[in-house]
């Protein structure tokens, strides 16, 4: 018996790297899981992996969309929950680092639009997505897991200043998150990873 028997969990940007990691080790634990990324043929060989390793076909669900998107947030969530019944388990995985190809770092002129691609897909899919999810958390006493970096720490990382800047708020986002979830037995956490940048 694994240790995610009988849970639901979404794990989001999970069509490669370490979201697929992920998913492919809840899948194996036991656990019900939602996929989900831009590219179909990917979570489509993430699905056969997971089938491959023993999971039930039942057991997993693909939403293809661009986590950015308001609507595929909440196709995600409505999704889930009405496939597998409740959502135990958000994941939030989903993110990359963006800069210009000139490395120019905050000086580039397009540093302003560069910051907000960084901010929408590592901080504000991660806020909106964990708010349409969050009745759902509480109904299950669930747990959020938010997937930071190294790169938020204090040394930063060279021409990644806006991912830097992201995930630094990530980590803040979580523990604001962490103390107003807690009195309803929600526990909020991060993980962070050491970037390859």
């Amino acid at each position: 018996m694994g240790r995610f028997n009988g849970k639901s969990v979404i794990v989001t940007g999970s069509s490669n790297g370490i979201g697929a990691a992920t998913a492919l080790q809840f899948a194996k634990e036991g656990a019900q899981v939602t996929i989900t990324g831009r590219k179909v043929e990917n979570l489509e060989k993430l699905h056969g992996e997971m089938v491959k390793s023993g999971t039930p076909a039942s057991n997993i669900h693909i939403v293809v969309g661009d986590i950015t998107n308001v609507d595929v947030q909440k196709k995600i969530i409505e999704e889930t929950v009405s496939k597998f019944g409740k959502l135990d388990i958000l994941v939030n995985n989903a993110g990359a680092a963006f800069g210009d190809d000139k490395y120019q770092g905050t000086s580039s002129p397009d540093s302003m639009n560069l910051l907000e691609k960084n901010l929408d897909l590592n901080l504000k899919s991660v806020m909106n997505i964990t708010n349409i999810a969050k009745p759902h958390l509480i109904a299950t006493k669930g747990e959020v897991v938010n997937i930071s970096s190294i790169a938020s720490l204090n040394f930063g990382a060279l021409w990644h200043s806006y991912y830097c800047i992201a995930k630094a708020a990530l980590d803040q986002l979580t523990r604001a998150q962490a103390l107003e979830l807690i009195a309803q037995e929600v526990r909020v956490n991060s993980v962070k990873y050491e970037s390859n940048l």
